[in-house]
């Protein structure tokens, strides 16, 4: 009984955050404006505490949202992008951020914990997090196991510390903002991809090196 109730508060919170997600992104639009009169795009941010690789300076950044029980997300994260990098690493400026879907109902506390990963170790206890997770998914999407706090010990957490911070929901609003940002971008599936350089932004849904790459010429191209 108790695994029903939850599922339907997930989805009744989950679509009360949509709806807020387009009050809040309407009430942007129209009220945040350059000096000139037109409209700015603003999201997606960086941040000063994204989750980031490759060179800071390059002409492309790509923002990756992703959820930890996607095996789509999976296949970018372990394929896709090390091609990614492999040709285009300089040109590349990757920003990660979770997108756990409604769909998904422990997606939400894993993103959680990956956030708590990188409150106390930074990126690197960050992508080994994801690293573990990831590899700890079996061919279903779904985990033989609990994969969370063994995802935390192979990433040489205080799992003492760890624990605390996912008990006491303190990334929750992390978590809230990367997803809310994400769907004021147009997000809604995961994997999805946000190629920007500049000005010009491209939507990528899915797990698609070729479409990547093909973007990622263009907008390098201007």
């Amino acid at each position: 009984m108790w695994p029903r109730i939850e599922r339907v508060l997930w989805v009744v919170s989950a679509v009360f955050f949509s709806i807020t997600a387009l009050l809040f992104a309407w009430s942007y639009v129209t009220t945040s404006r350059t000096s000139s009169g037109e409209t700015v795009a603003a999201y997606p941010i960086v941040g000063t505490d994204a989750h980031t690789m490759g060179n800071i300076q390059a002409p492309i950044q790509l923002f990756v949202y992703m959820d930890l029980d996607c095996i789509y997300c999976k296949g970018f994260h372990t394929s896709t992008l090390p091609k990614l990098l492999k040709a285009y690493g300089n040109d590349l400026f990757i920003i990660y951020r979770e997108f756990p879907l409604a769909s998904h109902p422990l997606a939400y506390e894993k993103a959680q914990a990956a956030e708590c990963a990188y409150a106390q170790g930074g990126n690197t206890a960050f992508f080994n997090f994801v690293d573990h997770m990831y590899a700890a998914m079996l061919s279903d999407g779904t985990y033989a196991s609990p994969p969370v706090v063994p995802a935390a010990q192979a990433s040489n957490l205080s799992l003492p510390e760890f624990q605390t911070c996912l008990d006491t929901g303190q990334t929750k609003a992390v978590v809230n903002q990367n997803r809310l940002e994400g769907a004021i971008a147009g997000v809604g599936q995961v994997p999805s991809m946000i190629v920007r350089r500049g000005t010009t932004k491209v939507l990528i849904t899915g797990n698609n090196f070729a479409q990547l790459e093909t973007t990622i010429r263009y907008l390098l191209a201007k």
